[in-house]
């Protein structure tokens, strides 16, 4: 039901021009949400939620800047019933990985996706999958279940650019997405070793501009405060309907409320994370 409900809030967004992070990498605001190219002579990785528009877009980006045909792409976490695959990326000769609990939901949707001109990603991996190009390594690492139990972050290490995809939705309250594993604790998790310390990595959400430390830090340390904070008023006793009513979000709902969550669909995700 919350799967459904984010859906009917969802407002379409056309493709924005390319932001330039670094030289080598490429922040690509799309329908489906930010992807990520770094690119050098020896060609281009890419990691996202795919469509077929947002492929021919960074084809077109790319061709003026490696003269290279060779295409690593990796799959970021999303609702399968939305996804478009491998966003036509093999068709172009590409090679392309999605993890293995998103492949499952994705042949499900086979049928929806070859019609749209994509096909299902030919390669799956479990937990870390590394690609070595233009003298770099991109490490794509599976990370516990926080929106879904394919969540992957992506370290750009030599760039200083690390994509975390729907952990950090840039737009708002997170979802949990119970439906595809989703859950509380592993969105903590996935959060806590970027929100500590300094360093000048930048991070990519799903949605929104890339972000410093700070901004990570500052999600975190909020989903902390509102999962203790449910949880004591469960434990009390109050039900999900007692708990939406005390409004606990509403120090937060200023800077969080206004995304594709509203503040009392986000209460009713923490309340039933911690029953």
């Amino acid at each position: 039901m919350l799967r459904h409900l984010v859906l009917a809030l969802a407002i379409a967004a056309p493709l924005h021009a390319q932001t330039q992070l670094t030289p080598e990498v490429l922040l690509f605001d799309t329908p489906s949400g930010n992807v990520v190219v770094a690119f050098g002579a020896e060609g281009a990785f890419t990691v996202g939620p795919l469509s077929v528009a947002s492929t021919q877009t960074i084809q077109a980006a790319l061709a003026g800047r490696t003269s290279s045909a060779t295409r690593y792409v990796v799959v970021g976490a999303e609702d399968a019933t939305r996804s478009e695959g491998d966003g036509g990326w093999q068709r172009l000769g590409a090679f392309v990985a999605v993890h293995e609990n998103a492949s499952g939901r994705l042949r499900g949707e086979a049928r929806r996706i070859q019609a749209i001109g994509a096909d299902l990603p030919r390669v799956a991996y479990s937990e870390v999958i590394k690609f070595a190009l233009n003298g770099r390594a991109y490490h794509a690492v599976h990370q516990k279940a926080g929106y879904s139990d394919a969540d992957v972050l992506v370290h750009l290490e030599a760039d200083g650019v690390v994509y975390l995809g729907e952990s950090f939705p840039g737009d708002g309250y997170p979802i949990i997405d119970s439906a595809q594993g989703g859950t509380l604790d592993g969105l903590i998790q996935t959060l806590d070793p970027w929100a500590g310390g300094g360093g000048g990595d930048r991070f990519v959400g799903a949605r929104g501009p890339a972000v410093s430390r700070a901004e990570v830090r500052a999600l975190r340390d909020m989903l902390v405060t509102m999962r203790d904070r449910v949880r004591a008023l469960a434990r009390a006793g109050q039900t999900a309907d007692q708990v939406v009513a005390a409004h606990p979000s509403r120090e937060f709902d200023a800077r969080w409320g206004h995304g594709r969550v509203t503040p009392e669909v986000f209460v009713r995700e923490i309340y039933r994370a911690v029953r």
